[in-house]
């Protein structure tokens, strides 16, 4: 059985054991284990950089996942490496919220479909701050995607810009417009705007429609007053008048119904005469009969009625049209002297 004595050395010595092992454990221990943790959150650290020289985290590193590697780099006991760790840390959560914040901002843009919900401003902002991602691949789809989103903005609004210049005096405009509207992204742009050409397109069919009624109306009353045997000119202005004959007038009547004729030359036989025309359109679009040369006839087998005709074809000793001839014999229908027939000639060739 143990003295008294011997038992408060036992003790004792397993005070100071105690003691002994705790001390090397705080001299060896802590530092161990504080390494260990060190390299644990390196690691974690680490695996979330895409290229170290660049300091450019992976696509896909979210914000939340640096913050916890930074919570636990509070841990770290030694100093010098908790802010050397910290340091690299903060960088990597920097380099988080930048590039995950304007991704996300990016899609929700993409996803915008009306102009009105969008800022310009706003993306040449996020432009700007996009060059500061470390991440080249990222960096550069940020970019390409923002733009693509500008460029719809833009064209949206010189669409808008191009849509406000149209008026009914100016159908070119409104067929420029109308050709760009197909191509519009943003439903209250492509709306608002088809909703102008709708108008337009109704003002320019009523002008269109009010000017032909019109210039039929003076058409129609420039023939009325030439076949009352009024003076007439089918010029505006202070155009020479002159006495309109009714060979001439049946050239006029077949120009008005149809104006590709203008440009040619007629026949007319009537009144005792054989008249050779020349025609054109005014530059208001009005018919101008001028004459080039008249012959008197001998003979006219068709009788009194006038006649006019464009198409016709010269021989030696007569000109022909369908059938009818004028010409020094006979046998023509209208007969003409030769030195008729040779002026006739002279001024359809």
């Amino acid at each position: 059985m143990l003295t008294n004595k011997q038992k408060k050395s036992i003790v004792a010595g397993v005070i100071i054991s105690g003691l002994i092992l705790s001390g090397s454990f705080v001299a060896f221990g802590v530092p161990y284990f504080d390494q260990v943790r060190v390299a644990a959150i390196e690691k974690r650290a680490n695996n979330l950089i895409e290229n170290s020289y660049t300091n450019s985290i992976k696509d896909n590193v979210t914000a939340s996942e640096v913050e916890s590697i930074l919570k636990d780099v509070e841990s770290i006991r030694d100093p010098n490496k908790k802010k050397s760790l910290k340091t690299k840390v903060d960088s990597l959560l920097e380099q988080a919220k930048l590039q995950t914040g304007l991704q996300e901002k990016l899609k929700s843009y993409s996803e915008k479909t009306n102009l009105s919900e969008l800022n310009v401003d706003d993306l040449r902002s996020l432009i700007d701050q996009a060059s500061g991602i470390n991440n080249i691949e990222v960096r550069n789809k940020v970019f390409k995607d923002a733009n693509e989103i500008l460029d719809k903005m833009n064209y949206s609004t010189y669409v808008e810009s191009e849509a406000s210049k149209m008026s009914s005096s100016n159908p070119g405009q409104y067929y420029t417009v109308k050709g760009l509207v197909d191509n519009l992204y943003y439903e209250d742009v492509k709306q608002s705007v088809n909703e102008k050409l709708k108008k337009m397109q109704t003002e320019i069919e009523k002008k269109t429609k009010d000017e032909t009624q019109e210039k039929k109306e003076k058409e129609q009353k420039s023939l009325d007053q030439a076949k009352k045997g009024r003076t007439y000119s089918f010029t505006k202005g202070n155009s020479d008048l002159k006495q309109v004959s009714e060979t001439q007038l049946l050239v006029i009547e077949k120009i008005i119904s149809d104006s590709s004729l203008a440009g040619k030359k007629f026949i007319g036989v009537g009144g005792g005469k054989v008249i050779v025309y020349s025609t054109e359109l005014s530059s208001n679009g009005e018919p101008n009969v001028k004459e080039l040369a008249s012959v008197e006839y001998k003979r006219n087998r068709t009788g009194n009625q006038s006649s006019v005709f464009n198409n016709f074809s010269l021989e030696t000793s007569r000109i022909k049209s369908n059938g009818f001839s004028i010409g020094i014999g006979n046998q023509d229908d209208v007969q003409v002297s030769e030195n008729g027939l040779n002026s006739l000639r002279e001024v359809l060739r």
